[in-house]
Order: structure tokens, then sequence, then C-alpha cells
């Protein structure tokens, strides 16, 4: 009897053993769960929900789940194996939270012993190193799914009403907004940060969803770091990263609802000498393209960059195609001097570090400027 009952007992703690563990593994939700939302227009999202990958600073996702932790699990094969990226969250709107990652990355405990009840998630892609391959990409990330409580739920968060495409340059990606910590040297993962950028603030002045298209060097003509190719080269589909994620992953533009496109190329362009008829060509050309792509109501907004280059090239490009095709729901946008202001590539200024990117302060000034020259548009 005692050999019997010892047997009982040894077996019933394995069996709870068991059940602890299981208990630990927790609940892994696909990234295609609808009640997962993604920032629609810069993220591969593969159909079987195995993974969703981007190689775009500012890209994001939102949800909201239930229970007490919540860890992301991702999966880096291929990637840069040195910190090459920066993903930064909240939980329930608390304080920001940032975490590098490298290929060896496959977990993040975002949060644990919460209290028991609905929580709100938000991450973002707030940097990554630009030198970096991404286009055959060696600088992403892949999540592969959310790993919460196993008696939790997801469900979906409050979107804003609009939805909002950005094609830009390192000033998209919020390439030193926060400064040039080592003099005349580039610091990706300290200096830059897409969350604080422009963008957002154009965003959240049109209550718009937006994803964010900028590779640092790209223009209209001109590759950009980390192998991107040109936004647009004429008859050469290859050589044009505008309709595409990443190399060999079309951008699907089928079945979304587009509110503003908008498209601020011509630094690098300047920078690397493109004649101003080429570029032209090149911006006419992705004019009439992003226009195919998108619902005959969605608003494509030109804009000059802040500092005003290949201003002569952008006009000419807008003229001819609203001569051609008189499209009532195309603009052009130029803020001339006033945001051109420390940006003319003379050296570092108040509103600059090195001339040409904004500091933070400034981005949000040229965001806000740029969103009341969008609303006048609509009155």
């Amino acid at each position: 009897y005692s050999t019997t009952n010892t047997m009982m007992k040894v077996f019933g703690t394995m069996i709870m053993m068991v059940m602890m563990m299981g208990a630990c593994v927790g609940l892994e939700i696909k990234v295609t769960d609808p009640s997962w939302y993604w920032s629609e227009l810069n993220w591969a999202v593969a159909a079987d929900g195995s993974s969703a990958t981007s190689v775009n600073s500012g890209a994001y996702f939102k949800v909201g789940f239930s229970g007490t932790s919540a860890t992301l699990n991702m999966d880096l094969t291929g990637a840069a194996s040195t910190p090459y990226a920066t993903i930064r969250y909240t939980i329930d709107n608390g304080p920001a939270q940032d975490r590098q990652i490298n290929s060896s990355t496959t977990t993040i405990d975002l949060v644990s012993s919460l209290t028991s009840g609905n929580h709100t998630l938000v991450l973002f892609l707030r940097n990554s190193n630009q030198f970096i391959d991404r286009w055959i990409p060696q600088c992403f990330i892949r999540i592969t799914g959310l790993t919460i409580d196993d008696d939790a739920i997801v469900y979906p968060l409050p979107l804003r009403s609009k939805r909002m495409l950005v094609y830009w340059d390192s000033i998209g990606e919020g390439v030193r907004v926060n400064g040039m910590s080592v003099p005349g040297s580039w610091n990706d993962l300290v200096d830059n940060d897409a969350v604080n950028a422009w963008g957002m603030a154009l965003a959240a002045a049109l209550d718009a969803e937006v994803s964010m298209v900028a590779f640092g060097g790209l223009g209209y003509t001109r590759y950009g770091a980390g192998n991107v190719p040109p936004l647009y080269t004429p008859n050469n589909d290859a050589a044009s990263s505008w309709n595409k994620i990443f190399n060999n992953f079309p951008r699907d533009f089928t079945g979304k609802t587009i509110d503003y496109v908008f498209c601020g190329h011509g630094t690098n362009d300047g920078f690397g000498g493109t004649p101003p008829a080429q570029l032209a060509d090149s911006a006419f050309a992705w004019m009439v393209a992003i226009r195919a792509a998108t619902s005959p109501e969605t608003n494509i907004i030109v804009v000059v960059p802040f500092g005003g280059y290949e201003e002569e090239g952008i006009v000419y490009a807008y003229d001819a195609y609203q001569t051609k095709f008189n499209d009532n729901h195309a603009f052009l946008i130029n803020l001339g001097p006033e945001a051109q202001q420390g940006l003319l590539n003379q050296g570092a200024s108040w509103q600059s570090s090195d001339g040409v990117h904004p500091l933070e302060w400034r981005d949000g000034q040229l965001g806000a400027m740029l969103a009341y020259h969008t609303m006048s548009l609509f009155p």
C-alpha cells in the first residue's frame, strides 16, 4: 500500500507539472488574426499567417489583448548578426519602451504581471541601420505571432478614419531627428526616429493611419541606401521600388482605400546631380502609375522637398501631368522659403544638425505646415 500510495503521489505531481508547463506555453495569435491592424502598405503579411515582414522605419501595428502578459515572436533568420534596428512599443499608452534586435532575437517579452483585464499594444519599427541591405533584406523585422495567456483574447483597437501612404527619403524615416551624436558619422540606432518624425504629426492632423515608405538616399531617379531601387524608373519595373515592399514582394493596392498619397522625393536627385528633365520624366511616370494603382478619388499630393531641391523638375512634371490628365484629385504643395530655413545643405543650423535633416522640434513644425496646406485643399 505504501509503495502504491507513493507512486500515485509522484504520478499526480508529474501530471500537475505537465499541466503547469502547458499553462506557461500560452496562446499564440497569428499575424492574420483580424484583430491585428498592420500599417497597410509597408508590411508583407503572409497569407498563411506565418509572418509579417517590414523593412520600413515607421511601420507599426496595433492590437488589444486581455490577460496579464504578452510576448512578441520573431524569425530574423538571414538578418544582420549585430544590432541593426530598434522597436518601440507602448502598453496601455504607458511610457515608450525600446528594444534593439539582431538575427538571434526570437522573442521579446513585452510585458508580464499586468492586472488581468483588457490592454492595448502599439508597436513601431523606430529605426534601422539604413546601410544594411533592405531590398534583398538583411535589415528587417519579421513577426511570427504574439503569445498571450492561455485564456486570453485579442480584440481590435479603434482606428483613425483615413488612410495615408507616404513616399519619402531619409527625412521621412526620421534620420538625425535626435541630432548627430557622432559628428560627421551615421549612428542610426541613436540618432534616427521615425516615430517622432514629421509624418506622424501629419497623420495625426489628418486623422489617418499612415504607411511610411521612406529610405535614406532614395530619389525619383536615385538608388537609396541599403540597395533600394529608385522610386520610379520609366520602362524598368525591376529598377523601381514604388510598387514593392521589398524585392519580389509586391505592394498590393487591391481593395485598399487610400485617402492620401504623399510623395516628397527630389532631395537626393538634387544631391546626385540628376538633370531636371530626367527627374521630370520619372516623376511624371510615377504620377501616372500611382493614379492607375489607386482609386480615382485618392488624393495624390506631390510635395517639393522641404529644402526646395529639384523644384524645377518637380513642378514641370506636375504641370505636364495636369495638362494631359486634368486630375481633380492631384495636387502640388510647395512650402517654400519658410520650410527651407536651415535645410539648404549649408552646414549645421538651428533647425538641423547637418543642414539637411530637420531636428525633432522642426519636424513637428514641418508636419504641421504640411497638414495646414493639405487641409486648405479640401475646404
